[in-house]
Parts: structure tokens; sequence; C-alpha cells
């Protein structure tokens, strides 16, 4: 079992504490036992079954989250990629400049048909809310989960509601509405008691994954089933992945990334299209052109390959490759 010790932290987007994402299960998406996070951790896996599932997949980023990416090869943080995704969110980015379209050989942790609003802890390590693992149109029956979980909270209650609440019982509450309580155990030790703390999650993130082991091939469903298909009618899938490697990096040059909020770089190329010098037009877009020409030069020598390309080439492009991948 996952020792808290090993959670330490490194700066990734929207991360949170563990003491505080855990008890948040009465959010806007859903309330109760369904808004419980779960985590999708590659160590936990792993214990589950062993062989890694790895597949292409892709990353939107600018020319600083490059770096950041770069430096999370080969590690366990997990991060966030796509199989499908619409040609203009690559180029604006989402959380980002944009611009920056990385390709990467990955470990699936979890393949979705939609954006699963996961977010890591400051290990690195994602989690999803369970009501996301009901899929798109909320077919999934889960009850096997919101179940173990109740029982596993009802646990946690009673053998830590005295110990935080200075001796009080732990309330005589319907299992159905634990989570209430689990939302006042976890504010209160936040508060009181910061070594209960730790061992209430402890015991949460090891009571989750007897229940992952419990229904290992019904999960094994959830998590990798969508690898059949690839394909989704939102703006955007999400693959959770980590131990990746960059195969390839592709740069857009329309993204706020190399022109910024200028209009010049457009104005020049339809310049050029109409048989035109931008210079003599007025449009000088050296700078942004060094900019770019500049960051190829890095990415080349950080040794990987570098093109560029627009964004509709790039949305064909990469279904092209989920498609060949998922064997359709």
């Amino acid at each position: 079992m996952k020792s808290f010790k090993s959670f330490v932290t490194e700066d990734l987007k929207w991360q949170e504490s563990l003491s505080t994402r855990l008890f948040q299960v009465s959010t806007a998406s859903s309330i109760g036992f369904e808004a419980f996070w779960m985590p999708l951790s590659s160590s936990i896996m792993r214990r589950i079954w062993p062989k890694e599932v790895r597949a292409t997949v892709f990353h939107v980023t600018d020319d600083v989250g490059y770096d950041k990416i770069r430096r999370l090869q080969n590690k366990k943080a997990s991060i966030s990629s796509f199989f499908e995704m619409r040609g203009s969110y690559m180029e604006q980015g989402v959380g980002t400049k944009g611009g920056v379209l990385l390709e990467l050989d990955a470990n699936i942790l979890g393949a979705f048909n939609q954006d699963m609003m996961s977010a890591p802890d400051r290990s690195g390590r994602r989690y999803v809310q369970l009501t996301f693992l009901k899929g798109r149109f909320q077919f999934e029956d889960l009850s096997r989960y919101t179940n173990g979980l109740k029982d596993l909270v009802g646990k946690l209650l009673k053998k830590y509601w005295p110990k935080v609440m200075k001796g009080a019982s732990a309330p005589k509450t319907q299992p159905g509405r634990y989570y209430i309580d689990w939302m006042t155990l976890g504010m209160s030790a936040r508060e009181n008691d910061k070594k209960t703390l730790n061992l209430i999650i402890k015991d949460y993130l090891d009571g989750v994954e007897t229940i992952y082991k419990k229904n290992a091939k019904h999960l094994r469903g959830l998590l990798t089933d969508y690898m059949k298909l690839r394909r989704t009618e939102e703006a955007w899938d999400e693959i959770v992945v980590n131990n990746f490697k960059i195969k390839k990096v592709w740069l857009m040059r329309y993204s706020k990334t190399w022109v910024g909020d200028s209009t010049d770089y457009v104005n020049a190329e339809l310049a050029k299209m109409v048989g035109k010098d931008p210079e003599e037009e007025g449009y000088d877009v050296k700078d942004l052109e060094n900019k770019m020409e500049a960051f190829m030069a890095k990415v080349k020598k950080d040794g990987f390959p570098v093109e560029s390309g627009d964004m509709q080439d790039l949305e064909i492009y990469t279904r092209q490759v989920a498609k060949k991948e998922s064997g359709q």
C-alpha cells in the first residue's frame, strides 16, 4: 500500500493538497459518494494489472509548458492528454496559450471520451470524481464502487472521529449520508490534527485500492474500453497518462504563443497570398518568426524532431494516428 510520505510536491496545473481534495465531495458536478475523488495512480494500477497499456497520445501546451512536460518524461507524475481534439483548441490552448502540440508515447492510466476534469495532487498523481466514470450518457452502474465507499467511509468515521473530535462518538448517520460527516471530519482534522489527517488519507487510499482490486476486471473496462474507439463527439477526449516519452513536437504558427495579440502575422500571410511584399505593406514579422525559429532550434537541440503545421492539418493527423492505433 502507498505511504503518505510518497506524496511529494510538484508544480502542476490544477494541483491541490490531498488534505483538501479528498474531502471535497459536494461540488457543482455532483454530491455524495459519486463525488468522491478516485486516484488514477500508476503504483496502484501496477499492483492490480502489472502490464502497462501504452499508446500514442497528444498534449497541447506552449513554449513555457514544453520544458515542464519535457522534465516529466519517464516519471510517475501524470498529465492529461488526448486522442482527439478540435484544431481550434490546439491553437488557442487549454489552460495555456497553445501553439505547441506534443506527440507522446505514454502509459495509459485512464482513457475517457470526454473531459473528466481530472486534477493532480502535489505529487502529480491525478484524481477523478467517481461520477465521471459513468460515461458521457451516465449509463454505467457504479453501485459496486459507491457501496464500497460507504463501507470504507463508515469504518474510517468510526475509527477516527473520536480522535479528531476529542473523544466524541461517531455520529449515528445513515450510510447514504456518511459523506456529510466525511467532509466535517476532513475539515476538523485539517485544522486541529494534521497527524491524524495523514492517517485518514492513507487509510482512504488503501481502502480505495481494495475496492479497485475487488472489481479489477470491471475497473479495467471503465479505464481502457475507450481505447477501442478513440473518437469523441466532444471538443476533446481525456487520456490520463504517465511514464511518457516525447516522440515529436508540432508548432502552430498562428497561436498567441508566437503572434501574441498582433494581427501582423495573419496580414503578412494574406499579403503573400496576393503576391505582395509584407514589409512593403507595413507588416514586419521578423521578431515573431525569429521567436519560432529559436524555439524549434531548442527542441532539436533537446533531441526531438519538430515541424510546424496548421490546426486543421494537425486535427486530421491526430485523428489518423488514433484511428490507426485503435485497429479500425
